[in-house]
C-alpha cells in the first residue's frame, strides 16, 4: 500500500496525478486502484464527501480524495447560475483535502451568464476552491477565447468536465482548444476523462482523472439521459493501440489473431495471458489491468520535463497507437483508429 497522504491546504500534492474517478458507492474496491505514488480518486456523487470522510478515518493508509458532486449531470442536473452549497465546500475543507471542488451547475454552449456565475462563485466561496466547470465542447472551440478570458479574470484553479455523446477529444478543433486553454491558464484539471487524461498532464494539466466506467469519461447530454446507453460490457485498456475497447471487442480481435504479440499483456493482473481473458474477468480485475498501464505510462510521461520532452513523447505514443490499428488490419481486425489519437499527434 502506498503511503501518499491528505495534506490540508497543499494544492500542489496533485501536481502530475492521474487520478481514478469512481462512484462513491464503489470507493472501498477501488482503493486498490489509486494506491499508488502519482495516483488517487475522485469520489463522484452527493454521499462523496460522506464516504471520503469514512475512509479517512478507517485503518487504509490514505491516498489523495477529491469530491466531485456532479449537480451537472443526469436528467435533473442544476445551471451553472445555480449558487454553490457552503456545507458541501465546508464538508470537504474539513476532510483537509487537497483540491475543494465547487458543486458546479452544467455551463451550456454560450451561456456567458452560467460561466460568469459559477467563476464569482468559486472567487467568492474562497481562495482554497477550485471550480468545476462542466462544459459544451463549444467552449473550446468556437468560444474559447471567451472562457481563456474568464478564467484569466476570475484567476481561479479549474477543473474541466467535457460534454459530448462519444468522445469529446474526437474533434481536432476541440483538442487544440484544450491545449491553448490549458497554456493560458495557471491551474487547469480534468474531471471524467478517459486515455486523453495523459495528453492532457503531457501537456501541462495539473491532475486528471480518468472514470472506472464509461458514463465517468464523459458527460453524457441530457437527451442520452445524462448517462449514455451503457451495456454492462465492461472496457479495458489496449496498452499497444492505446485505447479503452469492450472486452467482448478484444476477445473478437484476439480470436483473429490469436499469434499477434499485442494481446499478451505482463501486468500484474494479466500475469502474461491474452487479453482474451478478460471477456471472463470480473470489471475490477478489468480496471486493475487498465489502471496499472494507464499509471506506467504516467509515470513515463512525468520522469520528463514539463513541456516540449513530455508533449513529444506523447505525440510518438499516439503515432505508435495509431500503426498498431493498421498492422492489426492487415490481418483483418478492422478497428479503425480512433480519431483522438490522430488529434493528438498534430497539435
Amino acid at each position: 500500500m502506498s503511503a501518499l497522504p491528505l495534506q490540508p491546504g497543499k494544492a500542489g500534492i496533485l501536481q502530475d496525478h492521474l487520478l481514478v474517478q469512481v462512484s462513491a458507492d464503489e470507493a472501498d474496491e477501488a482503493l486498490t486502484l489509486a494506491d499508488r505514488p502519482g495516483s488517487g480518486m475522485v469520489l463522484s456523487g452527493p454521499r462523496s464527501v460522506s464516504v471520503a470522510r469514512r475512509l479517512i478515518r478507517s485503518s487504509i493508509p490514505g491516498v489523495p480524495l477529491l469530491c466531485d458532486r456532479r449537480r451537472y449531470a443526469g436528467r435533473s442536473r442544476v445551471s451553472g447560475c445555480a449558487p454553490f452549497d457552503p456545507s458541501w465546500l465546508e464538508g470537504q475543507r474539513k476532510l483537509g483535502v487537497p483540491r475543494v471542488l465547487s458543486d458546479s451547475g452544467y455551463i451550456g454552449p454560450g451561456d456567458v451568464r452560467a460561466l460568469v456565475a459559477t467563476l464569482d462563485n468559486t472567487v467568492a466561496a474562497g481562495q482554497d476552491v477550485t471550480a468545476v466547470l462542466p462544459v459544451h465542447t463549444n467552449w473550446l472551440r468556437r468560444d474559447l477565447s471567451t472562457l481563456i478570458a474568464e478564467v484569466a479574470a476570475h484567476r481561479v484553479p479549474i477543473a474541466l468536465v467535457l460534454e459530448h455523446r462519444d468522445d469529446p477529444l474526437g474533434v481536432l478543433e476541440t483538442v487544440r482548444g484544450l491545449v491553448s486553454l490549458i497554456r493560458q491558464s495557471r491551474d487547469v484539471g480534468l474531471l471524467c476523462s478517459d486515455v486523453s487524461a495523459l495528453g492532457g498532464i503531457a501537456f501541462g494539466a495539473s491532475w486528471a482523472a480518468v472514470g472506472v466506467r464509461t458514463s465517468l469519461r464523459h458527460l453524457y447530454p441530457v437527451n442520452d439521459g445524462g448517462f449514455g446507453h451503457q451495456d454492462g460490457t465492461p472496457s479495458a485498456l489496449v496498452d499497444p493501440a492505446l485505447a479503452l475497447i469492450k472486452v467482448n471487442k478484444i476477445a473478437a480481435g484476439w480470436a483473429a489473431t490469436p499469434d499477434d504479440p499485442t494481446w499478451a499483456c505482463y501486468c500484474r493482473t494479466c500475469h502474461g495471458r491474452t487479453l482474451d481473458w478478460l471477456l471472463f474477468a470480473t470489471t475490477h480485475e478489468a480496471n486493475q489491468h487498465t489502471f496499472e498501464l494507464l499509471l506506467d505510462r504516467r509515470d513515463g510521461l512525468t520522469n520528463l520535463s514539463s513541456g516540449p520532452l513530455r508533449e513529444q513523447s506523447w505525440r510518438a505514443q499516439c503515432a505508435s497507437a495509431a500503426f498498431q490499428y493498421e498492422a492489426l488490419a492487415l490481418n483483418g481486425v478492422t478497428w479503425g483508429v480512433p480519431r483522438f489519437l490522430r488529434h493528438w499527434q498534430v497539435v
